[in-house]
């Protein structure tokens, strides 16, 4: 069913739940008003590389006190992390069959440094969505915080560590080629970039 608007916590190169939660919507609402929560896919992404899941993590600076808005999140550039999420990108999927065709899109990300943590993965997110899958879908902040919307679906509960992996979450999908499923098998759940480095251009399909 064709939705409006679409309510979602930001998150670093989200799902294929997350996406697949959105794709349909044209109006997409970014929780920017929350009092930031630690240890979540606010910052953090599952790939799959030679050993496994991986996850990375882009570092936030320490909160100024107790409580901080999403939109206040502060990147962390003291150390490069962005080098290192950039080559463990690489090294995951290098050999994936639809890599060099997205490479260019994602790359320019681990080279500039961009202030805030809600800026850089709404800009991540709109590449998604409206360069590679051509869905033309407004991505927003809120400008209010409330419980609940009545015109809109609520997936901000999508950005829950320890229950985006496949073994974790009832989750289902098509299976889709994996580099390394002949070592640990097929994870449904993992980033975005995970399904379209593999399928590419048919990754919409996968979504659906």
């Amino acid at each position: 069913m064709v939705n409006t608007g679409t309510l979602v916590s930001t998150s670093y190169l989200p799902t294929i739940q997350y996406v697949r939660s959105i794709i349909e919507t044209k109006y997409l609402l970014v929780e920017a008003l929350e009092n930031y929560p630690k240890q979540t896919l606010r910052n953090r992404s599952f790939i799959y590389a030679a050993n496994g899941p991986l996850c990375l993590t882009i570092p936030v600076q320490k909160k100024s006190k107790p409580f901080q808005l999403t939109k206040d999140i502060l990147i962390d550039y003291t150390d490069d992390w962005q080098k290192i999420h950039w080559r463990s990108i690489v090294s995951a999927y290098n050999s994936s069959p639809f890599f060099i065709y997205y490479e260019h899109l994602f790359q320019p990300f681990y080279n500039k440094k961009i202030k805030y943590l809600l800026d850089f993965n709404n800009e991540q997110l709109n590449t998604i969505l409206n360069l590679i899958f051509k869905l033309k879908v407004s991505v927003e902040p809120t400008k209010e915080y409330v419980v609940s919307f009545e015109n809109a679906n609520d997936f901000r509960y999508l950005c829950n560590c320890k229950s985006c992996l496949n073994q974790k979450n009832d989750f289902k999908m098509k299976e889709y080629y994996q580099v390394f499923a002949s070592k640990y098998g097929f994870i449904a759940n993992l980033s975005i970039i995970d399904l379209l480095f593999n399928e590419g251009n048919q990754s919409l399909s996968f979504l659906k």
